[in-house]
């Protein structure tokens, strides 16, 4: 569960209980670095029916190849465990002699190929982010400036960030899976007006109570094996 919460939170960065942010951290913290770290769209993943590690030792890995592996690796343990719709040809002896000798994609493999696809979509996304969380309202053309890009590939890009923070969201646990309102998911949504980018960023209240309980629990529990050590 909170690798599958890891990922969607790099996706969708967005204000959380900091206790569920701390435990997540804790269990996954190297990948939670790796994925949040921007990378270019261009990038050409290996073949996903092999691991994603990186190609020699002897060379430091590139952000694109860490965060696809870390995506990877926390996607294969938390998926559903997928299954092949189906069967062997087990009535036509030819055909199964040819299913054995050249087998299809494992559904998983699959799945996870589908998933890196949309991964790679969005990998300029938080760079994107970093930029509009700086400014309340922005021309277009000093963002694809910034971006190093022209106004048609930034409205593109913008679109897809858009895209990216909506949701479908149903009310009260009623009707159809796709039945529902579309929600923003992101604490960051943006409007564009002409050639302005005009930005709207949630703010959720810090609640500081639970920090200083927290903290104060942990402090006493280092305090008691220290006094309880010899």
């Amino acid at each position: 569960m909170y690798a599958l919460f890891a990922i969607c939170n790099c996706l969708s960065p967005s204000k959380l209980d900091e206790q569920i942010l701390n435990n997540a951290k804790e269990r996954y913290s190297d990948q939670i670095s790796k994925m949040s770290q921007p990378f270019t769209s261009n990038y050409s993943a290996p073949n996903p029916t092999t691991p994603i590690t990186p190609s020699s030792p002897k060379e430091k890995p590139s952000p694109a190849s860490e965060a696809l592996a870390a995506y990877s690796e926390l996607f294969l343990f938390a998926c559903p465990k997928f299954i092949t719709a189906n069967a062997p040809p087990y009535g036509d002896a030819d055909s199964l002699t040819a299913y054995i000798a050249d087998p299809p994609e494992e559904p998983a493999t699959r799945h996870l190929s589908l998933f890196l696809d949309d991964i790679r979509a969005r990998a300029e996304v938080p760079t994107l982010r970093s930029y509009l969380k700086l400014y309340t309202s922005l021309d277009a053309s000093k963002l694809a400036g910034f971006l190093e890009k022209d106004e048609e590939e930034l409205v593109q890009l913008l679109m897809v960030m858009k895209t990216a923070s909506r949701s479908i969201s149903r009310m009260n646990n009623e009707g159809a899976l796709l039945d529902g309102q579309v929600i923003t998911t992101s604490d960051l949504d943006f409007v564009i007006n002409e050639n302005m980018v005009h930005v709207v960023e949630s703010v959720m209240n810090r609640k500081y109570g639970g920090w200083f309980i927290r903290n104060t629990e942990h402090a006493q529990r280092v305090y008691d094996a220290l006094k309880a050590s010899p």
